[in-house]
């Protein structure tokens, strides 16, 4: 078979993560079928390397129109499609299975820039029902959505769980550690939380939450990573308004190689959002052997299992609780962290590309 991939959004975070660790691990298991990569072809160079992979340019925006009417005219010649995310070509006339991440667009349409971007993704995802002839959610609460929110049935959806990279699972000595400290100015205990930042993230909670901790002793910083500039001012202002400014500190564009130790330097992560189909900081800290502190909503309970402690996402009181309890409890944080060990099994990113070759094997030969 000939399989197109949309490689499109290979270098993002989240589904940029799992079409790396999809295709990577594709070329390595499958050498019988050919892969048509689209995307940028600097971006896709070192799989083009491959003699059964072959890259073709795809320029056209995420949610841009082109996305929809001229670069899928040039799939003419692929089995099928596999898109990575639910912006499905309209014009491509042959098969396709689509991996559906979230539903965050439908759900919680507040957080795009406009009404024409919700009609747009509402469009898109009712499209994928008719068309995809197999859908992949990354969660069982993903799979639960995809039925709710777009009458799916049931036994056209498969739950492939995401993996978590083996880099997260190697310990870093005290050179390593001390070096990215160093490095990034770190000398501080820290909360640590990683995200985009965006508003379903719900970072202002967190915030006002650690504004509470500081009366009950915790002497840790509150360490936040990731975000876009305009919105990190925004948080800034949000920790001015608790006078705890100086105690949260923010980082961007850290490179992914040092995250398996950033996380090791850290007590306790925390990850408060409104809404993931996956959260895959989630299984990242828990592979690094760090406590998970997380909301009990959407997929957050499934993914972190009994190895996290779960707070209601709205409320910083009920969230700084928890975090107090794990850091100052020391059997709690080890009995976490041992479960996390156990937890993160079911997380492979070797199963994942298995599973997902069995639906390509069983839908499209």
């Amino acid at each position: 078979m000939n399989i197109a991939i949309d490689a499109r959004m290979i270098l993002h975070s989240g589904i940029g993560t799992y079409t790396r660790n999809l295709i990577t691990n594709i070329l390595d298991i499958d050498k019988v079928n050919t892969y048509t990569l689209l995307g940028r072809e600097k971006e896709l160079s070192k799989y083009a390397q491959k003699p059964n992979v072959s890259v073709k340019k795809f320029h056209s925006p995420i949610y841009g129109i082109t996305e929809q009417v001229i670069e899928p005219l040039k799939l003419w010649n692929t089995e099928f499609l596999h898109c990575p995310h639910y912006n499905i070509p309209v014009v491509y006339e042959g098969e396709m299975i689509v991996t559906v991440h979230d539903l965050i667009h439908l759900i919680f349409p507040q957080f795009l820039k406009n009404k024409a971007a919700y009609f747009y993704a509402k469009s898109l995802f009712k499209l994928m029902t008719v068309r995809a002839k197999k859908i992949i959610a990354v969660s069982e609460s993903t799979k639960a959505d995809i039925v709710n929110y777009l009458g799916v049935k049931e036994d056209n959806i498969v739950v492939i769980y995401n993996g978590v990279s083996e880099i997260f699972k190697k310990d870093a000595s005290q050179e390593e550690r001390e070096k990215l400290r160093d490095k990034l100015n770190l000398r501080a205990k820290y909360i640590l939380n990683i995200s985009n930042m965006k508003a379903h993230k719900n970072i202002e909670v967190l915030i006002e939450a650690y504004s509470k901790l500081g009366k009950k002793g915790i002497e840790q910083k509150l360490l936040l990573v990731g975000g876009g500039k305009e919105r990190v001012e925004e948080l800034q202002i949000h920790a001015e308004k608790f006078n705890i400014a100086e105690d949260v500190v923010f980082l961007q564009n850290i490179d992914f190689e040092d995250l398996p130790v950033l996380y090791r330097i850290c007590d306790v992560f925390v990850f408060p959002s409104l809404y993931e189909g996956f959260g895959l900081p989630l299984v990242e800290a828990m592979a690094s052997k760090v406590p998970v502190v997380t909301s009990n909503v959407s997929s957050m309970p499934e993914v972190v299992g009994n190895a996290g402690i779960t707070a209601e996402m709205n409320s910083a009181d009920s969230l700084a609780e928890v975090i107090e309890k794990v850091i100052f409890d020391s059997r709690l944080r080890e009995d976490m962290i041992n479960a996390g060990i156990k937890q993160i099994e079911k997380f492979n990113w070797q199963n994942t590309t298995k599973k997902t070759l069995e639906i390509y094997e069983k839908e499209f030969v």
